[in-house]
């Protein structure tokens, strides 16, 4: 159960995870909780849920591979794109603009500041 009350079920293991650097050097990390969501819930909305394991927790992939992580989504459609990206580890460099990202109670927060489709920008007061 987490701090909100939401609940998951899940199937969880250990799992050994490879990465390779830009560098062409390979990292193994061991032991990394990793699992498929079956049900999850917010309690705060009733609604489904999805999560990844980006928390502090000791088990979670961003604790083993040094608490820092950055991700781009571009076009998420195209397989080719090339700039769909999560980053991981202490080699991250931040470029470009970011999301604030706030804990408070055990949840995780980020402030949404626009939705655009096809380059036409949302007004904020649909969201």
């Amino acid at each position: 159960m987490h701090a909100d009350y939401s609940t998951a079920e899940a199937v969880i293991a250990p799992e050994h995870l490879q990465f390779e650097t830009p560098g062409e050097d390979t990292i193994i990390i061991t032991e990394v909780m990793f699992g498929c969501g079956l049900v999850n819930i917010r309690k705060s909305t009733g609604k489904w849920d999805g999560v990844f394991g980006l928390g502090d927790s000791v088990d979670s992939v961003v604790y083993k591979l040094g608490s820092r992580f950055s991700y781009c989504i571009g076009n998420i459609l195209d397989p080719s794109y090339s700039f769909n990206r999560l980053t991981i580890g202490e080699g991250v460099t931040v470029e470009g603009y970011s999301t604030p990202y706030e804990t408070d109670g055990g949840s995780s927060y980020i402030t949404l500041e626009g939705i655009a489709r096809l380059r036409r920008r949302k007004t904020k007061h649909i969201f």
